[in-house]
């Protein structure tokens, strides 16, 4: 299950590495930039008359969300043909690291797709007519920041799939040795 195997990866984490270990700052980094956005654009932004530029903003953070999304997609299908790759998963199963790399999967996903929400959220919104300015603002600080992080957790897909792709071939050259396989799979830390 997610939620008890994340709590567990931040416990050991924490232990290893302490606290700071478990701050999510470049997510503290993308909330930034989406505030600092949102508090900058000018408020005829989301005017009746700025309606076509505002859609199209919207559109593109959209597209482009949804084009994070496909990347992720493409790089967890190969992560997911890897782990379970021949005695490879056992290998990480055995070491008590398959979890690990479960939950960082899960976590990349849900914050694509929250970031694919926020932003359809956003091209929705300016449809309405007469929403308090805070509000307005507030949730393009939302779709830019998910977009940012959805973008950070993309690329750490792609650099986990590869990860995995070199420790696999590591691990199937030496699975044979008399010592019984490599020990130099290490469950992926991004966050």
């Amino acid at each position: 299950k997610f939620l008890p195997s994340f709590i567990d990866l931040l416990k050991r984490e924490s232990e290893l590495s302490g606290l700071w270990a478990i701050v999510p700052m470049k997510l503290a980094v993308c909330v930034g930039i989406g505030c600092a956005v949102g508090y900058f654009v000018p408020n005829d932004f989301w005017s009746d008359a700025r309606w076509d530029i505002s859609t199209a903003v919207y559109s593109g953070l959209l597209t482009f969300s949804g084009l994070i999304l496909a990347l992720g997609w493409s790089a967890f299908s190969r992560i997911y043909e890897t782990l379970f790759r021949g005695d490879f998963g056992s290998y990480l199963y055995e070491k008590n690291l398959l979890s690990d790399y479960l939950v960082h999967i899960s976590f990349m996903h849900v914050a694509q797709v929250l970031s694919v929400v926020f932003c359809g959220v956003g091209l929705v919104s300016v449809l309405f007519d007469g929403l308090w300015s805070w509000l307005d603002r507030s949730i393009l600080a939302a779709a830019i920041a998910s977009m940012t992080y959805g973008l950070k957790q993309s690329l750490d897909a792609v650099t986990m799939m590869n990860d995995l792709a070199w420790n696999a071939a590591i691990f199937e050259r030496h699975k044979n040795k008399p010592q019984g396989g490599p020990n130099v799979v290490k469950a992926f830390a991004g966050k």
